[in-house]
């Protein structure tokens, strides 16, 4: 009887160690998933700060990238406005110029005219001169003849018609003066054609019409100063 009063009492006494056993494990499984759920927690936010340093970069990055592209444009454009600005330096430097030839080509045309006009004067000077001394020659001549003899008559013209003679021909070189010489109005639009392409050609790169409309003021005086020379 007595070995079966024992049994009983080992049986539950492995029971309950094999509960206990079994309590320990699942204590440890309990304690092992919340660390992994810490360490889950503290990955996530160690992910979510690098997240946020990335992000935090990028911006610094796209901030520093645009900051350096508008350096870049500024500085293209202070150097695009310098070449613009020497360039419509040259071109009212060289408009000058040609108003100069201009006004040169004109003057150089005027004392031409007056030159011509001078030694035109003059030959009809020496000729009339000329014909003078002739007369007076033959005036002398009939002189020492007898009264009465037939000899040379002596005509007297009339002054008048020489001069109208001689403002006539006065008259027809300032018709056919040098203003109206073909190679120097081919030059004069030789000059203004390569001022209006240069122009063209800048004008094409800038936007600015106040610009635009001073130069074509300035070429279209040069323009129609040019045909009335």
């Amino acid at each position: 009887m007595k070995t079966f009063a024992s049994e009983p009492f080992r049986i539950s006494t492995e029971q309950s160690s094999s509960d206990d056993d079994s309590s320990s494990k699942h204590m440890e499984t309990i304690q092992g998933q919340m660390v992994l759920m810490k360490e889950i927690q503290s990955l996530k936010q160690v992910l979510s700060m690098k997240d946020s340093e990335i992000t935090r970069m990028s911006i610094a990055l796209n901030e520093a990238q645009e900051n350096l592209i508008r350096g870049e444009m500024r500085f293209l454009n202070s150097e695009e406005e310098n070449l613009r600005s020497r360039l419509d330096e040259a071109l009212y430097t060289l408009h000058l110029r040609d108003v100069r030839c201009d006004e040169l080509a004109l003057e150089l045309m005027q004392l031409l005219e007056e030159r011509d006009s001078l030694q035109l004067r003059l030959s009809t000077a020496i000729r009339f001169n000329e014909e003078l001394r002739k007369k007076s020659k033959l005036h002398d001549e009939a002189a020492v003849q007898i009264e009465g003899d037939t000899g040379p008559r002596l005509t007297v013209e009339d002054d008048g018609g020489k001069n109208d003679q001689l403002k006539q021909k006065l008259d027809q070189l300032h018709n056919v003066g040098y203003r109206r010489d073909p190679g120097m109005q081919q030059d004069q639009q030789k000059r203004h054609h390569e001022q209006m392409h240069l122009f063209t050609q800048q004008s094409t790169q800038d936007e600015s019409q106040h610009s635009s409309g001073f130069f074509n003021w300035i070429f279209g005086s040069s323009s129609s100063g040019s045909q009335d020379v």
